[in-house]
This record gives C-alpha cells, sequence and structure tokens, in this order.
C-alpha cells in the first residue's frame, strides 16, 4: 500500500522538483478506472456517491444513464463520472491504513459503498438526508429510473438551475438546493467548466473555471431569493470545512492530491457573504484548508491565482485583509496606537487573536507568491521603455501597499513584540517580520528604530561598565563629534577614525566648535545637513550632478581616495540610526545596489522587479533612450550602420581610454544578433563596472552601521523613503496635529496668522520654514502629521525675532500684535536659519 499523503515519501511523490505542482494521474490507470467505472454502471450499479443521489436531492451528482456511451456524453457529465472514479481510487490507496483496508474489504462485496460507507450517514459533505449505503437497492430493475430522477433533481444541476433558470424568485426547494450545492465538495469540483471544456485540462496552468458563470451564479442568487440562498448556504460552507480539516474524515484536506480536487476554493473564495463582519469565523474555517493542504497543493492555488483576473485577485486580498484589520482592532479594544504597547497586552492581543492572525498572514503571502509570479510574468514580456517611471507597478499586479495592513501597521505594540522575538532567534507569536510585504515603510522604520536603541543601549552600557573597570581612560556612552564648520569632512574622518565600529552604534552627539549648548538633536541635525552639502558639491568632485534630472551620480573619474565614499555611507548610516532625514537626490538604482550590490542586468532583473535600462534611464535618460532603440530595431543594416563595438571610452587623467567591456571588445562589432549582450554588458558597466571601487566602499560604510537582518525588511523605494523621508509638504495635516503652548492655542490671534503665512508660502520657502524649526527640511516617512510641532509663546509683542528648539521640534514665537510684522520677521528668520536660533 502506497504511503499516506502526510508521510514524506507521499509528498515527495506528489512534487517533481520540490515546487512542481502535482502530476496528473497515468493515463492508462485512469483509462482503466473509466472502463471500470462504465462497465459497472452498465450493469446497473453505480458508485456509493452516485447512489446516494438517488436518495436524495442534494447528492453530488449522477454522471448521466447507465447505458449512454462515454462519446455521447456532454463535456460535463463525462468529467463527473471521471472525477467519481478517480476519488474512489485514491480513497483505496492514499487513507488511513485501516480505513482503506475496511473500504477495500467492504468494497469486495459491494464496490458502490465504499465511499458512501467512510463518510457515514450523513453522505457526502454532511449533507441531510443522506441513505446510508446498505439501503441503496442492489442492481433492481428500476436503477435507471431512480438515476434519471436523482438526475433531474441532482445537486450537480443547481449551477444549470440558477445560471439558465428565467428569471423571478426561486422556490423554497431550489433555494435549498443551492445552499447544499454551495457545501458539497464533489459538485463544487465538477461545475463551472467553460463551454468547450472537457474537463481534462485542469492542472496547475488553469482551474478550468468560468468565473464569469460563477458571478452569475452567485448574482442570481442574490436577487432571485434575496440573498437568502446565500445566507442559508453558510452552515453547508462550514460543515464542508469541518469535514475537510477533519483528520479521521476520507476528505480530510491532506488526502486531496490532484488540481481538479482544488477547483472548489476558488468558487468558495468568491461567495459574497464572506465578505460579511458576521461570517468572518466561515471565510478564516475556508482560509485554514488552504493552510492545511500540502505545500505542493498550495502551489497550485498560487499558479491559479498568478493567472485569474486581477480584480478576483484583489477583491479575495481585500476580503482577507478586512477580516484581519477587524480581528485586530476587535482585538486591542480599538487602541491600535504606540501609546497602548505595554509587553502584557502585546502578551494578551496574542492570546486572544494570535492564531488567526498568523494564519491571516499565512493566506496573504500565498497571495503575495502569486502577484509576486504576475510581476515576473510582466516583466519577462514588458519593454525596456524608459518613458514608464520606474516606481510604477507591473501590469496586471498588485502594488506593494495592497498588501500592508493599516490595523497591523498602526498597532505599534504589536510590532515592537514580533521584533523582539525576531532579533532574539525566537519563534514569532504573530510572524510581522517574516512577512514584510505586511508593513508600511513607516512601520519597517519603527524597526529598525527598536534595533537601533538596543544596539545603543548595548554600547552605552558597554561604555560605562569599561570605564568603571579601567580608570586609566574615559570611555563615552555617546559617539561624539567634535567639528569646526569650515573643515567638516576633515573632522568627521579624523572623528571616525579613532573609534571602532562598535562606536557607530552608539547615540551621535555633536559640538560645533566654539559653540556652546547641549545635543540634544538639533546639532546633529544640521551637522547632517551640512555635512552632506559639502560632500555633495559637485566641485568637490566624489559625486556628478545632472542638472536635467536633478540626480547625484557617483564620479567614475572620482580623484577622492575611496575612504571618503566610505564616509558618504557610514553618514547614510549614521542618520538612519539617529532618526535624521537627509536631504539627498540619488536615482533608485542606488537603493537597489545598496541591499543587491550589483545590479546585474539579467540575474537580477526579476529579482528586482525593474528593468535595469529603465533605472538607467532615470538618470541618464539619453543614454537609455539610445539603448532602447538599439533593441527595437527590425533590420539588421541599422545596427550595423551604427557603427557600434564591444567597448566604450572612458575619461582618466584628462584623456579619453577605450574600455573593452569584453576579451578583445573593440574588433567585435555590434550586430542585429549580438545586440542584447552589447546592452546588457554596457548597462552592467554603467551602473556596476564603472563605479565599482567607489561603490563598493560606500557599500562597506553604510552596512558598517546599518547591516544586519533588519535591512531584510526593506524595499529600495522603502529605503529610499527612510533615508530621504517624504515629499509630500501637506501644511494642513501639520496644522491639525501642532501641538500649542505657554499661552497660546489653536485660536490664539498670532497662531492664526501664522497659519495663514505658513500656508501661503512657495515651496521652497515651506522647506526653509521646516529646517528652522526642526533642524532638516526634510518630511518624516509618516508625514508632516507625525513631526510632534509646537508653536510656543515667547513673550509679548516685541521686535525679537522667532526662535526654535530643534531638539525638540519648537518654534518660539513672540506675540506680534499685527499679521505684517509676524511675516517679516518669520522670513528674516528663516531665510537666515544657518547657526541661528538652534537650541
Amino acid at each position: 500500500m502506497s504511503p499516506g499523503p502526510g508521510s514524506e515519501n507521499d509528498n515527495n511523490a506528489t512534487m517533481s522538483d520540490g515546487n512542481a505542482p502535482v502530476k496528473q494521474q497515468d493515463d492508462a490507470e485512469m483509462k482503466d478506472q473509466d472502463q471500470e467505472q462504465q462497465k459497472g454502471e452498465g450493469e446497473g450499479g453505480v458508485s456509493g456517491d452516485q447512489a446516494g443521489d438517488s436518495s436524495r436531492s442534494s447528492g453530488a451528482g449522477g454522471a448521466g444513464e447507465g447505458e449512454k456511451a462515454l462519446t455521447g456524453m456532454t463535456a460535463r457529465e463525462k468529467w463527473q463520472q471521471r472525477f467519481q472514479a478517480e476519488f474512489q481510487h485514491q480513497l483505496l490507496i492514499h487513507v488511513n491504513p485501516t480505513i482503506a483496508a475496511a473500504a477495500a474489504l467492504k468494497a469486495l462485496n459491494d464496490p458502490r459503498t465504499v465511499l458512501a460507507e467512510e463518510e457515514g450517514d450523513g453522505g457526502p459533505a454532511g449533507k441531510p438526508g443522506a441513505a446510508h449505503p446498505e439501503s441503496l437497492p442492489d442492481k433492481s430493475g428500476d436503477v435507471q429510473k431512480k438515476r434519471r430522477e436523482s438526475e433531474k433533481s441532482s445537486v450537480c444541476r443547481v449551477e444549470e438551475e440558477v445560471v439558465e433558470g428565467e428569471g423571478g424568485e426561486l422556490t423554497d426547494q431550489a433555494i435549498e438546493r443551492a445552499a447544499a450545492f454551495l457545501g458539497d465538495f464533489y459538485a463544487l469540483n465538477v461545475s463551472f467548466f467553460p463551454t468547450m471544456s472537457d474537463g481534462h485540462d485542469i492542472d496547475e496552468r488553469s482551474p478550468e473555471i468560468d468565473y464569469g458563470r460563477v458571478d452569475q451564479f452567485y448574482s442570481r442568487l442574490q436577487t432571485a431569493s434575496g440573498g437568502r440562498a446565500l445566507t442559508t448556504s453558510i452552515p453547508h460552507v462550514e460543515r464542508l470545512c469541518g469535514e475537510l480539516l477533519n483528520e479521521s474524515s476520507t476528505k480530510n484536506v491532506r488526502n486531496l492530491l490532484y488540481a481538479r480536487q482544488l477547483r472548489f476554493i476558488p468558487i468558495l473564495l468568491d461567495h459574497p457573504s464572506l465578505e460579511d463582519y458576521s461570517y468572518f469565523d466561515t471565510l478564516y474555517a475556508l482560509l485554514r484548508v488552504v493552510l492545511k493542504l500540502q505545500q505542493a497543493q498550495q502551489q497550485v492555488l498560487v499558479q491559479w491565482w498568478s493567472k485569474m483576473p486581477l480584480t478576483r485577485l484583489q477583491r479575495t486580498l481585500q476580503m482577507v485583509q478586512q477580516m484581519l484589520t477587524i480581528r485586530t482592532i476587535e482585538a486591542c479594544d480599538g487602541h491600535t496606537d504606540g501609546h497602548h504597547g505595554q509587553p502584557e497586552q502585546a502578551e494578551r492581543f496574542v492570546a486572544v487573536a494570535g492564531q488567526l492572525v498568523k494564519n491571516a498572514i499565512k493566506f496573504i503571502q500565498l497571495l503575495y507568491s502569486a502577484n509576486e509570479a504576475r510581476t515576473k510574468e510582466s516583466l519577462s514580456h514588458e519593454s525596456s521603455s524608459t518613458s514608464v517611471s520606474v516606481y510604477r507597478t507591473p501590469p496586471n499586479c498588485l502594488p506593494m501597499r495592497e498588501f500592508n495592513n493599516d490595523a497591523i501597521n498602526a498597532t505599534t505594540m504589536l510590532i515592537k513584540h514580533d521584533f523582539l522575538q525576531w532579533i532574539q532567534g525566537e519563534e514569532l507569536d504573530l510572524g510581522l517580520m517574516d512577512h514584510p510585504f505586511l508593513l508600511d515603510a513607516a512601520s519597517k522604520a519603527t524597526a529598525l528604530k527598536y534595533d537601533a536603541l538596543i544596539q545603543q543601549n548595548f554600547e552605552r552600557r558597554h561604555a560605562v561598565i569599561a570605564g568603571l573597570m579601567n580608570n586609566s581612560r574615559t570611555v563615552t556612552p555617546y559617539l561624539v563629534f567634535r567639528v569646526r564648520r569650515d573643515s567638516l569632512v576633515e573632522d568627521t574622518l579624523r572623528a571616525l577614525s579613532s573609534g571602532g565600529v562598535e562606536d557607530l552604534k552608539k547615540q551621535l552627539k555633536v559640538i560645533f566648535d566654539g559653540e556652546e549648548g547641549v545635543d540634544e538633536g538639533g546639532p546633529a541635525k544640521e551637522f547632517f545637513q551640512l555635512l552632506v552639502q559639502e560632500l555633495f558639491n559637485p566641485d568637490y568632485g566624489m559625486f556628478s550632478y545632472d542638472s536635467d534630472t536633478r540626480f547625484f551620480w557617483f564620479n567614475a573619474n572620482a580623484l577622492e581616495a575611496n575612504i571618503q565614499f566610505e564616509l558618504v555611507g557610514i553618514v547614510l548610516g549614521l542618520a538612519i540610526y539617529n532618526g535624521v532625514i537627509l536631504n539627498i537626490h540619488f536615482p533608485l538604482a542606488v537603493y537597489y545596489k545598496l541591499l543587491l550590490l550589483n545590479l546585474s542586468p539579467r540575474a537580477h532583473q526579476l529579482q528586482m522587479h525593474n528593468n535595469p535600462i529603465k533605472l538607467l534611464g532615470e538618470f541618464m535618460p539619453n543614454v537609455a533612450k539610445g539603448l532602447e532603440q538599439l533593441l527595437e530595431m527590425s533590420q539588421p543594416d541599422d545596427v550595423t550602420a551604427l557603427g557600434l563595438v564591444f567597448s566604450t571610452y572612458q575619461e582618466r587623467w584628462g584623456e579619453m581610454v577605450e574600455v573593452p567591456l569584453k576579451d578583445n571588445g573593440g574588433s567585435v562589432a555590434v550586430t542585429i544578433d549580438n545586440r542584447e549582450e552589447y546592452v546588457d554588458l554596457y548597462v552592467d558597466w554603467l551602473l556596476n563596472k564603472s563605479i565599482e571601487d567607489q561603490f563598493k566602499a560606500f557599500h562597506r560604510g553604510f552596512h558598517r552601521v546599518c547591516g544586519g537582518r533588519i535591512l531584510e525588511l526593506f524595499a529600495p523605494e522603502e529605503l529610499e523613503r527612510l533615508i530621504c523621508g517624504s515629499t509630500d509638504l501637506d501644511f494642513q495635516a501639520l496644522e491639525k496635529s501642532t501641538r500649542y503652548g505657554d499661552g497660546f492655542t489653536p485660536d490664539s490671534a498670532t497662531v492664526k496668522r501664522f497659519w495663514e503665512i505658513a500656508h501661503q508660502l512657495s515651496t521652497d520657502d515651506k522647506k526653509q520654514l521646516l529646517a528652522f524649526a526642526t533642524g532638516s527640511d526634510r518630511v518624516p516617512i509618516r508625514g508632516l502629521a507625525s513631526l510632534n510641532f509646537v508653536i510656543q509663546r515667547n513673550g509679548p509683542d516685541s521686535d525679537k525675532l522667532p526662535t526654535a528648539m530643534t531638539c525638540f521640534n519648537v518654534l518660539l514665537l513672540p506675540d506680534y500684535r499685527t499679521k505684517e510684522k509676524l511675516e517679516r520677521f518669520l522670513k528674516i528668520a528663516i531665510q537666515n536659519a544657518q547657526g541661528f536660533g538652534l537650541q
């Protein structure tokens, strides 16, 4: 006897290479089964399931009259018979050996009873009113008559009755049949075939489901019965899920080995009532069925979802996201903000809803995998047109934000709880960190903040202990930079060289030489701003700047030592770890490279979800457009006329030097046959090899600070937002979230005048105002509403200019008497903000 489906051997038997879907049964074996089934029917016998149909209106469905030849059957009837025979065969070889032995013994006396006997008195799918197998007639003369009656009232005919029936209300009997149909494993799996389908093409590529007909079915039930048939079907669906999850049942989900046995899942996931809050338990039961499938069968569903209409994938995702959101809010007692983040509350949440959340996330992972497959398929057929934004979602794919869950992202305590388990290598109660698609960029930034705090606290404690044990030297718990404004780069390099890698994990404190004040965040913000301005100054020679695209790129001819490129990487890492947003204009390719190191045009194209030519086109649009035109040429002579060879030129020490793209590339002409190789090599040279030394130093510096598992959470676009912040200067959101102090209120005259002025400022002036009041002109990753901005009264009307405590994002305003005076003094302050008013 073959091993059970839950065994290792069986799992290997159902998968050819670990990921391949289940292979259909051998054709010869299937042919024997069809012949055996046909023979039994020709003698007047019926299978247990078919016989059950003869005594109930909600059976699994007959296959037509016994004397009808297979060639005379409709596609649906032929497939129904084939399905019944195959499933009976599976029962004999794949169920628990004890059950199988009993079934085999029973079959020797009466083959018709195998399936029905194992399912008990309830019959298939637990439908009421099913006759016990022993009560079935044995080759009686009226078998054909009973089978004709069964065919007229069979649940398998409900599809035609509902979809093709005349308009108007459904009868009570029709509603009951429709409700039972939606809980019938066999009926669902042999229904909703496309018109031209013969039922033999079901595999991992397609479930052969006519989704338009499924829509018609559900719509008719909704309109013709006022929704009563849909709600009446819920207990039947729940009973079916219960049987599939019952390990002692012959229909246990682990026994489903064939693609054709999984068709009921996408059909039921389209059930309109599952979107209703009242039936989330039913939806959750169906999700559990999917998650109990063996991996090979789950991959079949993933393949189906990757090819189904996008709107259906989106609807399924939104339905599960809605359930996850509501259950999360309920388990949090409605509190989903960071102020309710005590460890005991997270533990209580896990006890109440942890398993549901974890299972919902696992199901969403399957949908995410399907969307990833769609993305890869889309990119493989997509042109390399540089006119399409590198940030866009590929056609026929869901954007990544669709997989973010708002309730999870708003519940900081859950992110913290999961992160602490993840960083310590423990089993995750919820699995948020193992499924980063669920988290938005702001939540990932929160996780990185926790990572920074943990490492900074560790280094601080280590430094204090080291200082106590070694009185010969003073050990500071902070990373302190004492710098001069006119020698920022040199002083920063000196400060970095005096410490080790572990010092970079400490909290940064900056002291400007000759200036008083304690750094509570403001001086550090200004330090990063000034240092970035100097390092990215085109006159400095490290980066080239394109005034049309407004992007910086690594200067392949830079004379600066690699240590300075490493410094830039360290600066980016330190800014992230210290919560400072930088005004840096790198193209998206840089953030891909920080995560992947190299952008090999073919090797990483699918992994990157972006075509390297498009990434190149963001900052070298003319070059990318020329390569795109080369690939689009259709005439060999047009390519030859360009006179291209496999080499390029680079300036070195003031001279142009030829650089071969491959061995002897200068003597190899580009033709229509090898142009793709040329484009690959040239793009690889521009993105990687021409700046290899500079970027490796930059990459090394960044990962000295931010290396580790935490970066696994981020996509390139999210890493960019983490470093550079948002670009949305939403001052309306800033006004709504602003707090007031020392006598000011939202209704104060000076406050109202301030906001009237602020809303009328130009974009550049708004950035200057942010820089003056907060120390940075960048918008936090969660937007201006998360800035914790405070406007505080600084005495009565006077001729004092506004000042700011940038460490705490506090703007200090005298209670100016007129709007004109406030506007004049405010603009003077913000336009001369460097080193002014920073405390």
